[in-house]
């Protein structure tokens, strides 16, 4: 069982990168961080988690036919989970009908043992908190307030990828496995 799948989009738009990297900039000071690298910048579909090489080929196989025009996704808000008071992930909403709709077709194309019973909140994580101090937490939810309807700009979704997540001790090493295109 060493695949460690997730299907996503991966935020290649430099404009969202570099808005990211400036909030990343602001907030850094603030509690321990561990950034999400820019390079790695995604909107998750569906995290899978791991499965056998037998596995991962039929997920491969089951994707393939998912076709849809390319959209754009405003990525806008940002917002915390799981909440204020408690933040774990600090992320970069991204609210539109089609990327829903791809969730829900990524979703009914996956067996059914590695569907999310969750519900989907479409987001670019920015930040995974690992702690912080009473003080640094009310500057942190002050500067998460202050940009909560921060415009980080469109995402174009051409296509999503079906992903492997290998851990490492300085973090998570993202491969893609296969490249699924939109063709309009």
């Amino acid at each position: 069982m060493g695949n460690r799948l997730f299907v996503s989009v991966d935020c290649e738009n430099n404009q969202i990168r570099e808005r990211i990297e400036e909030l990343q900039q602001e907030i850094a000071p603030l509690g321990v961080h561990n950034l999400e690298d820019l390079e790695k910048l995604h909107l998750t579909l569906g995290f899978i988690g791991n499965v056998s090489d037998r596995i991962k080929y039929n997920i491969k196989k089951d994707l393939e036919g998912i076709e849809m025009n390319p959209f754009s996704v405003p990525v806008k808000n940002v917002g915390v989970f799981p909440k204020l008071d408690y933040i774990k992930i600090i992320w970069a909403g991204c609210e539109s009908g089609n990327i829903v709709d791809l969730h829900r077709i990524v979703q009914e194309n996956l067996p059914k043992e590695y569907r999310s019973e969750k519900e989907f909140h479409p987001h670019i994580t920015i930040s995974r908190l690992k702690s912080i101090n009473k003080k640094e937490k009310t500057k942190l939810k002050n500067i998460i307030k202050k940009h909560e309807n921060k415009d980080f700009g469109k995402l174009k979704v051409n296509g999503f990828r079906l992903k492997e997540s290998i851990l490492k001790k300085d973090g998570a090493v993202h491969r893609t496995i296969k490249k699924y295109e939109f063709h309009s």
